[in-house]
């Protein structure tokens, strides 16, 4: 049970004696279903599409970041291993180092 409605009962009891209903929306009746027009629904179900599109995109967008991520943190690594600190490289350290920049 809710706290509300707990606070509800015993505050019904405690003043009034008897247990009142809890809320009076209880036992109400359900309101009567609108029906939609064709527009409404069209709208409805255009903007549900695009939305998901605009989730595959991202998703789609979010994949080749990280691809390209892995990638380039892997060829960062070969040309730290193939380079000195004065910059000299060997053959595999400058091949990484160009694709580096076909990556960026």
């Amino acid at each position: 049970m809710s706290a509300r409605l707990v606070a509800s009962v015993v505050a019904s009891s405690l003043f009034l004696g008897t247990v009142a209903p809890a809320f009076a929306d209880d036992t109400a009746q359900p309101a009567a279903k609108k029906s939609e027009t064709y527009e409404e629904r069209d709208a409805r179900q255009r903007a549900r599409m695009d939305g998901w599109i605009l989730v595959g995109i991202g998703g789609a967008s979010a994949l080749i970041a990280v691809g390209t991520s892995i990638f380039m943190l892997h060829d960062k690594s070969v040309r730290d291993d193939n380079c000195d600190a004065n910059k000299v490289c060997s053959s595999a350290g400058l091949s990484a180092n160009n694709e580096l920049g076909q990556l960026v």
